[in-house]
């Protein structure tokens, strides 16, 4: 998605049979990119594709509809590579190692949407399906520790606290990203933030 092949002499508006749905997609990414969700128009996505509006409404009701497009995309990207975390982490020796596994793929794989990253943190709550969307994954990630957790001979740990480590998280990768300097260094030091903020899981599986 972040990475869009050019087409040379496209008239404005006139992308070519089934391209005009992801070439509309592939501006409105870098409009949202560019502008935020909120200052970004319809229009803008316009510029940015070099479409028509009829071609638009053709495929989206409006600006909030294509955005949630790319957010259920992006979290469903994420959801895939999360998956493959978990059986990476299932390879591990130690709770310690699995969580340290799990929490550097997690960042790497949102710092994988590039530009569009922090618009996509910032209005995840914006409308309810949005929410939906994200509780989702939320709910996957949990169920996943839990069974690290289970599978380590330790009783689940308590969901308000997996819950709010998992909000921190998301809170660091956010503000990481916003700072100035190389997409590496922002990941590194993400990743380096995050694994402390998984301390207290494995102090409750210590002391429970």
């Amino acid at each position: 998605m972040s990475t869009v092949q050019k087409t040379t002499k496209r008239k404005p508006g006139r992308p070519s049979g089934s391209k005009a749905e992801g070439v509309i997609l592939a501006g409105a990414w870098q409009a949202f990119a560019k502008q935020g969700f909120h200052d970004c128009t319809v229009a803008s996505i316009l510029e940015f594709s070099g479409s028509s509006r009829t071609n638009f409404y053709r495929f989206f009701k409006n600006k909030e509809a294509i955005f949630e497009r790319i957010l259920g995309f992006s979290i469903g990207l994420l959801e895939k590579e999360m998956d493959r975390a978990f059986t990476d982490a299932k390879q591990l020796s130690t709770l310690e190692e699995q969580l340290g596994c799990i929490s550097g793929k997690y960042v790497n794989s949102c710092f994988a949407a590039g530009d569009i990253l922090p618009v996509l943190f910032q209005e995840q709550h914006t409308l309810p399906k949005h929410k939906v969307l994200r509780e989702k994954l939320f709910k996957k990630l949990h169920k996943g520790i839990e069974k690290l957790f289970v599978a380590a001979g330790y009783p689940e740990p308590e969901p308000l606290l997996v819950q709010g480590i998992m909000s921190g998280v998301d809170r660091v990768v956010l503000m990481a990203s916003l700072k100035r300097g190389s997409v590496e260094a922002k990941k590194e030091k993400a990743i380096e933030v995050v694994h402390q903020l998984y301390k207290p899981l494995l102090y409750y599986a210590q002391v429970n």
